[in-house]
């Protein structure tokens, strides 16, 4: 009996199923930690596309001190590597429903980058590469990688980061190329 005295109404079994329902805390009365959870969890995915942005400029500029005339087609072969990660990172595990298939239609659509980049002209294969490492960014933030996995849950935003790194200096690359034409 004191049992029930304690159970607020709106729990009660004498009420039909529909009117049974929990009372929401308001956004603003909820406690604090979760709030700062949520934020920490934002603030490392944030540092996370900033480290990865970082790795990535430093990587174009390692390509064009060691290849300087090669940088389109060593940019596309490491965009060829980094869209294998995805399926080898699996290795051969279950993952979400289609989520295997679209990483290898991913690993070819960047194969296909890749041969572009070595035998078209720098006016469309330095676009269509920057354009191949923005489309791999999305991918990083869309794709899902599963419980199958096994990379860390920070490789998304960093490798998301890595690719925009890339693809900006791309841009740059095309930038300075333009303006020494002129």
């Amino acid at each position: 009996m004191t049992d029930d005295l304690r159970r607020p109404f709106f729990r009660s079994p004498c009420l039909p199923a529909c009117f049974r329902h929990q009372r929401k805390t308001p956004r603003y009365r909820q406690p604090l930690a979760g709030s700062l959870g949520s934020m920490a969890r934002r603030l490392g995915g944030i540092a996370a596309v900033a480290v990865g942005a970082v790795f990535g400029a430093l990587t174009d500029a390692a390509i064009r001190s060691r290849w300087p005339n090669s940088q389109v087609p060593v940019s596309a072969a490491i965009l060829v590597a980094a869209a294998a990660i995805y399926p080898l990172g699996r290795r051969g595990r279950a993952g979400p429903p289609g989520g295997p298939r679209r990483e290898w239609v991913a690993l070819g659509m960047t194969a296909g980058v890749f041969v572009a980049a070595r035998n078209l002209s720098d006016q469309i294969s330095v676009p269509l590469t920057a354009a191949g490492w923005v489309g791999h960014a999305v991918f990083d933030r869309v794709h899902d990688r599963g419980e199958a996995s096994l990379l860390p849950g920070w490789y998304p935003a960093a490798c998301a980061g890595y690719d925009l790194g890339m693809a900006a200096m791309l841009c740059r690359t095309a930038l300075y190329r333009r303006i020494s034409d002129r």
